[in-house]
């Protein structure tokens, strides 16, 4: 029997990769008539964008037991760009005007929590800008975020990096993805898989 995942705790498992994918899903089709269809024109992310757009609205189930396989290291990925996800950007929009207009069920969904995802989104922003080298972006989503205490240390680090050279940055992040490559490696060779 899958267990379901309270909105609060959703807003806080899209903060890394999504607990649920629509590949692997099913949404009943009343949910699609009350939070709208898929936005048009996003080539990336819209399903991050629509999964908030339930989250702020019904429970999400979902049960731990494996039963798809998502391919997260596909070459052809789109997420495998710098560029900025427009559903991040479209998440971000519909996040704020549900806060804004009071369009959520706020027994369940916390706003401090609404508002730590909408931090992390322009966090992550800014640290795609960083990478791909335009520092000013950088500056503009990093002066957006609301400081909270729960968002301080990530935004000092990412104020660090965006004015480190931009070859002492890259290697950086290279030694950052070498550590956690070694570190899954290391897992897998322990778990036998």
């Amino acid at each position: 029997m899958p267990r379901c995942l309270p909105r609060v705790v959703y807003f806080k498992a899209a903060l890394g990769n999504l607990p649920v994918t629509f590949s692997s899903s099913a949404v009943w089709k009343r949910v699609f008539d009350e939070v709208g269809p898929f936005s048009i024109g996003i080539n990336r992310g819209g399903d991050t964008e629509m999964w908030g757009r339930i989250a702020l609205k019904y429970p999400i189930a979902f049960s731990n037991n494996v039963s798809a396989i998502y391919f997260r290291n596909a070459a052809n990925r789109v997420c495998n760009t710098l560029n900025t996800p427009k559903g991040d950007i479209a998440l971000e929009r519909s996040l704020k005007n549900a806060l804004a207009k009071g369009e959520y069920r706020k027994e369940i969904v916390r706003e401090s929590d609404v508002i730590h995802l909408l931090n992390v989104l322009k966090l992550e922003r800014a640290k795609a800008a960083i990478v791909s080298g335009r520092r000013k972006k950088a500056w503009e989503f990093l002066y957006k975020v609301t400081v909270t205490r729960n968002i301080c240390i990530l935004l000092i680090v990412l104020s660090i990096l965006s004015i480190l050279p931009h070859t002492v940055m890259r290697l950086i992040l290279s030694i950052k993805k070498f550590l956690l490559d070694q570190r899954s490696n290391l897992r897998r060779s322990r778990t036998g898989k």
